[in-house]
């Protein structure tokens, strides 16, 4: 058995003026979905936000839990952030947080989102809203 962490939220509507291939996440789910019984599936929980506060700027994370992130720091991240990307920020380090302790447990795991390795720490980069990396490290 194959532990799979998927959330809902990572497939969402792309945001205007995004080059970020936001339906990745559901064409990984739906080739995993056609392994039918070996997969095990987890949905995780939203990272709780004093996590993302304890390896990004509270302010920052406010500007993206708020839906409010300013023009240049939007530039950086290379789309706006909505309601639905700030939850789908949250659901993205809680999967890779999930798949991190299913690993752990069983051997192996991974999330069908995640690797956001860009984020700095007041700032998003790179498509990255919140660097899951540092969340796990």
């Amino acid at each position: 058995m194959i532990h799979i962490v998927h959330h809902p939220a990572y497939v969402t509507e792309a945001p205007a003026r995004s080059t970020y291939r936001w339906g990745k996440n559901g064409a990984i789910r739906d080739l995993l979905r056609a392994r039918g019984e070996d997969i095990v599936w987890t949905e995780p929980e939203l990272i709780p936000p004093a996590w993302l506060e304890a390896v990004h700027d509270p302010d920052y994370v406010a500007e993206v839990l708020e839906a409010r992130v300013p023009p240049e720091k939007t530039r950086r991240i290379g789309f706006p952030v909505t309601e639905q990307v700030a939850y789908r920020a949250r659901a993205v380090p809680g999967g890779t947080w999930t798949a991190a302790m299913l690993a752990l447990e069983h051997g192996f795991a991974a999330n069908t989102a995640g690797g956001s390795h860009h984020a700095l720490a007041d700032t998003g980069a790179g498509y990255c809203v919140f660097n899951d990396r540092r969340l796990c490290t």
